[in-house]
C-alpha cells in the first residue's frame, strides 16, 4: 500500500503540486484573525421553545462572528458568556429557522423557533410527478445535483458509487470515452433510466445541469411497468426562477493516472522463465550484457504510455427569469486526452442545454426544453484493446529504438506499439456521436375545479453516430547491429489500403397525455393521475467500404475503384402503448396509501399475448405524527412503510412468434454469388411478459432536529416466466432451433441500511453517513436434465440453489515430490493414460471429494462466488468551517470472486511475455507447496494446472478512496468590487486509495486477465467557481 502511495505521489505533475500548495496558503490567509483587547464579558442565559411552547434540547446558540458558542439542554435552557452588549446571537437547529437577536441589555432571553418548511417539506421526484419525501411510501434514495457536480470524474454514474444503498455502481475501464460504469439496483441488472421523463443515457450529462436523482428500487417503480422490472433511475435536470440573470461559472484541470497498469518481465527475468521449462534456451553469455548495464531491457508500457494525461472541463450557466418567463440555458466542455504518449485516443465532449418555462396566462403554462450532446473519438489503425495486446507481446530483449530511430523497430511480436498507437503511421477510427432532444409540454388548469389539470407531453429523442475507418500499409525493420544493416517489413493488410464508413441513426418519440386532481378536504389529502403514453423508436444503418487504394494520400471513398466496393445495412421499429394510473391518499401526513398500475403492450409478443397488466399497492405509517411519539420529543419524522408491486419485462426478439425465412450468407452457385436464407427456427406463438414481483418493508427515522437519521429496507423479489430455451432438458436430436419459452423463475432478496449524523456547532458544521446494502439470488426453477443421483444432483443441478456460485476443484497447494505425486489421487484429464503420468512436481493437487482415488468432474464443488458483489456499502464525511469546506466517501464491496482466467494462469500465454508477478513460481530450488504460481510451462500449458480451481480465485473485496474534495470560498467582502460573488476554489481527487488483496488489476474490472484493457484512472484536479 505504502508503494502504491509513493506511485501516485510520482505520477502528479509538479505544476499541479505548486499551484496546490499556493491555494492552501490562501486558504490559511482567509482564517488570519486580526485580534483586538477583548471586551468585557457578560453572562446571559435564555429558553428555546417550538411554536407549541415545548422546549427544543440541542439548539446551537453562538455569538455572531466568533467561534462561542454553547447549545441548549434537554429543557431548552442555555447559559452563556459574551463579549458584550454589543454583540449578537445566532441562534440555528435543523428543521427550524435560524434567528438573530442583538443582545442589548437583556440578560434573559426567550425565543421561539419556527419550522423550516422547506426543510420539512423537501419534495423528491418519483414515477410521472413528486411527493413530499416524508409522504412516500416506497424504497426511494435520492441525491442531490450539488453533490455531484464537483466530483471530479467524467461520467454521472461514477459520482454514484457508495453514496445510495441499494445502488450498484462498478467502473470496469478508464479510457477516453469509455469509462462510464456499469449500473444495477439491488443486484437486479440494468434499470430503466428516464431523464426529464424520457428513457435515455445519463452518464454523460453535464454534471451541472442535474437538478436531482431519485432511484426508485421497489414496487413504486412499477408505475413505469415493462421496463422498470429492475428498478428506475429518475434524472431531473435544472430550471430557472424568478430572478435578476445569475452566471454560474465552474472550470478545473487535472491529470488522471493509472490505479493499476501490469508490470511484464524484463529481460534477465524473460529468459529465467524461459529457461524453466526449456532449459539452455539462454546461456550466461545472454544474461551478462543486462546484469553489467551493457545491454538495457525494455520495458514497453512505460515506452507506450506516459505517467498521467491532462483532463480539463468548465461548464457556464446562466439562470433567471419572471413569473412568466424562466430560463435555464447550460454549455459544458470535456476535453480528455490518453495516457498513450502519441496523443491518440483522445476524447472530447460538448453539452448544451436550454430548459425554458413561459405562463401564457394564470391557467396554461409551456414547457420547452432542447438538449444537444456532441462526442468525439479517435484512435489509430488499432483500438485501444489491440494497443494494449501489442504492449503485452513486445518482448523486453527488443529495444525501443534503433541507433537510427527513423526506422520503426520490430518488437519480438511485431511492429512495436510506440508505433502502432500513431494514427500517421497505421491509419485512424473516428468516431462522431450526436444527440438531439426536444421536450415540449403543456398544462391547463381547469377554472371550474380547483385542482384538476391537464398534461400533454411531446420528446423527440434522435441520435447518430458516424465511424470513418482508415486502413494504412507501414513498414518496421529488422536490425544487425554486426553490419549495421536495416531490413524492411512491410505490412499489408489482404485488403490493401481501405477505408470504411459506417452511419447509424436512431429516433424516439414520446406522447404522454394525462389528468391530475389533487384536493386537501380538511385533514384529507387526495392526489390522483391517469395517463396515456405512446412511444415509437427506429432506426438504421448503413456501410460501405472499398479496398486496395493506390495511395494512402487521400482518405476518402472515390479514391478507389468501384469494383473493391461493399456495403452492409440494416433498420428496426420498435413502440408501446401505454395507460397508467396512481391515486394518493393521505391522512394529517399521517397514514400514507398509494396505488398504481399500469397497462403495458409491447409488439415483441403475439396480439393475444401483448398486453400485460402491473399493479402495485404501498402503505406508510408515520408515527411521529401520533401524540404517544410527539410527546417524546425525539422523532421530527418516524415512518414504517410496506409495499408490493408488479412489473414486466420482454427480454425477447422482435417476430419470434412468427415462423419464416432469415438471410444468410451469400453463396457461389454457378459461377454468380448467390444471397441465401435459412428458417428461423420454431415459433413460440405463447410467448409472454416475465412477471417481476417485489416485496418491501422499510424503516425511516430523523431525530432531534435531524441530527440522527436513518433508513432501512428489506425485500424479496420474485421472477416468473423468465424467457429461455429448453436446450437442456430437451435431446440435442431434436434437430431444430429452439423457441424461447417463459419456464425459468428466481428469487432475490436482501437488506438495504443508512445511517446518518449531522450537526452545527458554532460555525462548525459537520456530517457523517454510512450505508451497507446486501442482495443474494436463488434459482427456483432452472431448465436443466433431471439428476437421477444426489451426487450429480449436487453438482450440476441450478434449481433450488443461490446464482452467484463458481464451481471448481478444491486446490491443496503444489505437489512438491514424485513420491506424494505417486500416493495421490489419479489427476489425469484422461485417467486411461496412467496413474498421474504428466503430473509433475510444481503441479497443481486437488482434493478428491468424494474419494474414489479419481479426479474428475465429480469431484468439482462451489469454491466461491461469481464476479457480482453481494454486499455493498459507503461511508460519506464533510465539514464546513467559515470558508473551508471538506468531503470524502469511500466505497466498496464484498462477496464475491475475482478468477483467474487463461491468460493470466499462463507465464507464456499465446507467446505473450510474462507479468513479472511469475518469478513467484515454484521451482527445484523453490520446493515450496503455497509457491503463488507452479511450474513454468510453454505457451502450450498444462491442462492440469488450469483446471477452474480455488487456486486461481482471488477475494474480490475492495474499499476505496472514491472522492475528496478540499475548497475555500472566498469571502464575499474580499471581492464584492470585482462584481462576483461566491468564489471557490477546490482541490479534488477520485480513487485515490484502495485497500484490496486484487492484485494485479483493478477490483472492478471483472475478468480475471493480465490487464489487457485500458486501466481504471485516479484522477486529481483543480477547480474554481463563482456566480455573477
Amino acid at each position: 500500500m505504502k508503494n502504491a502511495f509513493y506511485k501516485m505521489l510520482y505520477r502528479i505533475s509538479p505544476r499541479l503540486i505548486r499551484i496546490a500548495f499556493a491555494f492552501l496558503i490562501i486558504s490559511g490567509l482567509g482564517h488570519a484573525s486580526v485580534y483586538a483587547e477583548p471586551l468585557q464579558e457578560i453572562s446571559i442565559s435564555g429558553l428555546v421553545t417550538d411554536a407549541n411552547g415545548e422546549p427544543l434540547p440541542g439548539v446551537n446558540v453562538i455569538e455572531m462572528g466568533t467561534t462561542n458558542g454553547t447549545s441548549t439542554d434537554l429543557d431548552g435552557k442555555f447559559i452563556l458568556a459574551v463579549q458584550g452588549p454589543e454583540s449578537s446571537l445566532i441562534i440555528k437547529f435543523l428543521g427550524y429557522k435560524e434567528i438573530s437577536q442583538r443582545v442589548g441589555n437583556q440578560s434573559y432571553f426567550t425565543f421561539t423557533l419556527e419550522e423550516d418548511v422547506e426543510q420539512l417539506e423537501e419534495v423528491v421526484v418519483v414515477g410521472y410527478g413528486t411527493q413530499k419525501k416524508v409522504n412516500v411510501t416506497g424504497s426511494l434514495a435520492a441525491v442531490k445535483g450539488g453533490e455531484i457536480a464537483e466530483v471530479p470524474t467524467t461520467t454521472v454514474t461514477n459520482t454514484l458509487a457508495g453514496r445510495l444503498p441499494g445502488v450498484v455502481i462498478m467502473n470496469q475501464s478508464g479510457e477516453p470515452g469509455n469509462d462510464g460504469a456499469s449500473i444495477n439496483i439491488r443486484g437486479f441488472g440494468k434499470p430503466l433510466i428516464l431523464v426529464d421523463g424520457v428513457e435515455g443515457d445519463f452518464s454523460r450529462i453535464e454534471p451541472n445541469d442535474i437538478e436531482s436523482i431519485s432511484v426508485l428500487k421497489d414496487g413504486a417503480a412499477a408505475i413505469y411497468g415493462a421496463r422498470a422490472g429492475n428498478g428506475v433511475v429518475l434524472v431531473t435536470t435544472k430550471r430557472g426562477g424568478v430572478g435578476k440573470p445569475q452566471v454560474k461559472v465552474s472550470s478545473a484541470y487535472g491529470v488522471q493516472s493509472s490505479t493499476t497498469f501490469p508490470e511484464y518481465a524484463d529481460a534477465l527475468q524473460y529468459m529465467e522463465l524461459v529457461n524453466d521449462y526449456q532449459p539452455g534456451t539462454y546461456g550466461e553469455e545472454d544474461f551478462e550484457p543486462y546484469r553489467n548495464g551493457s545491454k538495457k531491457s525494455t520495458n514497453w508500457y512505460d515506452e507506450t504510455f506516459r505517467k498521467s494525461a491532462p483532463i480539463f472541463k468548465s461548464n457556464v450557466n446562466v439562470s433567471g427569469g419572471t413569473e412568466q418567463v424562466k430560463y435555464f440555458v447550460s454549455y459544458g466542455f470535456l476535453n480528455q486526452a490518453s495516457l498513450l504518449k502519441s496523443n491518440d485516443t483522445n476524447y472530447g465532449q460538448h453539452n448544451l442545454r436550454s430548459n425554458i418555462n413561459l405562463a401564457l396566462n394564470k391557467n396554461l403554462d409551456l414547457r420547452f426544453d432542447l438538449a444537444y450532446r456532441n462526442e468525439r473519438r479517435e484512435y489509430p489503425g488499432l483500438g485501444m484493446q489491440d494497443i494494449m495486446t501489442n504492449v503485452a507481446f513486445s518482448n523486453p530483449m527488443y529495444p525501443a529504438e534503433y541507433p537510427d530511430p527513423s526506422y520503426p523497430v520490430h518488437n519480438g511480436f511485431q511492429m512495436g506499439p510506440n508505433y502502432l498507437s500513431r494514427a500517421d503511421v497505421t491509419g485512424y477510427k473516428h468516431n462522431d456521436f450526436a444527440n438531439l432532444t426536444g421536450n415540449f409540454a403543456l398544462e391547463y388548469k381547469f377554472p371550474f375545479l380547483d385542482g384538476l389539470k391537464a398534461k400533454a407531453f411531446g420528446n423527440i429523442n434522435s441520435w447518430n453516430t458516424r465511424d470513418k475507418n482508415f486502413s494504412k500499409d507501414y513498414s518496421y525493420y529488422m536490425f544487425d547491429p554486426t553490419s549495421n544493416i536495416y531490413s524492411e517489413v512491410v505490412m499489408k493488410d489482404v485488403t490493401g489500403i481501405s477505408l470504411t464508413e459506417g452511419y447509424d441513426r436512431g429516433q424516439t418519440l414520446t406522447g404522454q397525455f394525462s389528468l391530475h386532481y389533487d384536493q386537501t378536504f380538511g385533514k384529507h389529502t387526495v392526489s390522483s393521475m391517469l395517463l396515456n403514453e405512446l412511444i415509437d423508436s427506429k432506426g438504421d444503418y448503413i456501410m460501405t467500404g472499398r479496398q486496395d487504394f493506390i495511395s494512402s494520400a487521400v482518405d476518402q471513398i472515390f479514391a478507389s475503384s468501384a469494383l473493391t466496393q461493399y456495403t452492409n445495412g440494416y433498420g428496426w421499429q420498435d413502440g408501446r402503448v401505454s395507460l397508467v394510473g396512481r391515486v394518493n391518499y393521505n391522512y394529517a401526513e399521517k397514514y400514507l396509501l398509494e396505488f398504481t398500475f399500469r397497462n403495458d403492450a409491447s409488439p415483441r409478443f403475439n396480439p393475444d399475448h401483448r398486453w400485460g397488466f402491473f399493479p402495485s399497492l404501498s402503505a406508510g405509517w408515520r408515527l411521529s405524527e401520533e401524540d404517544f411519539i410527539k410527546s417524546l420529543g425525539l422523532f421530527d419524522n418516524l415512518k414504517i412503510r410496506t409495499s408490493y408491486g408488479e412489473s414486466g419485462f420482454d427480454n425477447i426478439g422482435q417476430y419470434n412468434f412468427l415462423t419464416g425465412y432469415q438471410f444468410d450468407r451469400v453463396y457461389a452457385l454457378g459461377g454468380n454469388m448467390t444471397p441465401g436464407i435459412n428458417t428461423k427456427g420454431l415459433a413460440n406463438p405463447y410467448a409472454t411478459w416475465e412477471t417481476m414481483t417485489m416485496y418491501n418493508t422499510g424503516l425511516e427515522f430523523d431525530m432531534w432536529g435531524g441530527k440522527f437519521w436513518g433508513e432501512f429496507d428489506a425485500f424479496y423479489r420474485t421472477r416468473e416466466g423468465i424467457l429461455g430455451q429448453r436446450n437442456l432438458s430437451l435431446p440435442s436430436t431434436i434437430g431444430a432451433t429452439l423457441p424461447d419459452e417463459n419456464i425459468n423463475s428466481q428469487n432475490s432478496r436482501g437488506f438495504e441500511l443508512m445511517l446518518g449524523h449531522r450537526n452545527t456547532i458554532g460555525e462548525f458544521q459537520y456530517n457523517i453517513s454510512a450505508n451497507v446494502s446486501l442482495a443474494k439470488a436463488k434459482w427456483d426453477h432452472y431448465d436443466e436434465p433431471v439428476y437421477e443421483d444426489e451426487e450429480t444432483r449436487a453438482r450440476y443441478q441450478q434449481s433450488g440453489q443461490w446464482v452467484n456460485r463458481y464451481f471448481g476443484f478444491e486446490a491443496m497447494g503444489l505437489f512438491t515430490s514424485q513420491e506424494e505425486i505417486d500416493g495421490w489421487a489419479n489427476q489425469e484429464i484422461d485417467p486411461s493414460a496412467g496413474h498421474n503420468v504428466n503430473i509433475k512436481p510444481g503441479d497443481i493437487r486437488y482434493k478428491d471429494i468424494n474419494g474414489d482415488g479419481v479426479i474428475n468432474e465429480l469431484d468439482q464443488v462451489a469454491i466461491g462466488k461469481g464476479q457480482i458483489p453481494e454486499i455493498f456499502y459507503g461511508l460519506n464525511a464533510g465539514f464546513s468551517y467559515k470558508g473551508l469546506d471538506f468531503s470524502m466517501l469511500w466505497q466498496g464491496a464484498s462477496g464475491f470472486n475475482v478468477v483467474f482466467n487463461a491468460e493470466a494462469q499462463q507465464p507464456f500465454y499465446n507467446n505473450a511475455v510474462p507479468l513479472a508477478m511469475f518469478m513467484d513460481r515454484w521451482t527445484p530450488e523453490n520446493n515450496d507447496p503455497n509457491a503463488r504460481f507452479p511450474r513454468t510451462v510453454s505457451n502450450s500449458g498444462n491442462a492440469n494446472n488450469y483446471r477452474n480451481s480455488s487456486f486461481w480465485l482471488q477475494d474480490g473485496s475492495y474499499f476505496r478512496l472514491k472522492n475528496l474534495v478540499v475548497g475555500y470560498t472566498i469571502p464575499n467582502q474580499w471581492i464584492k468590487r470585482s462584481g462576483i460573488k461566491d468564489l471557490r476554489f477546490n482541490i479534488s481527487g477520485s480513487n485515490l486509495f484502495t485497500f484490496t488483496d486484487v492484485y494485479p488489476y483493478d477490483p472492478e474490472t471483472p475478468v480475471g486477465g493480465r490487464g489487457w484493457d485500458y486501466p481504471q484512472q485516479t484522477t486529481l484536479m483543480l477547480g474554481m467557481n463563482f456566480t455573477f
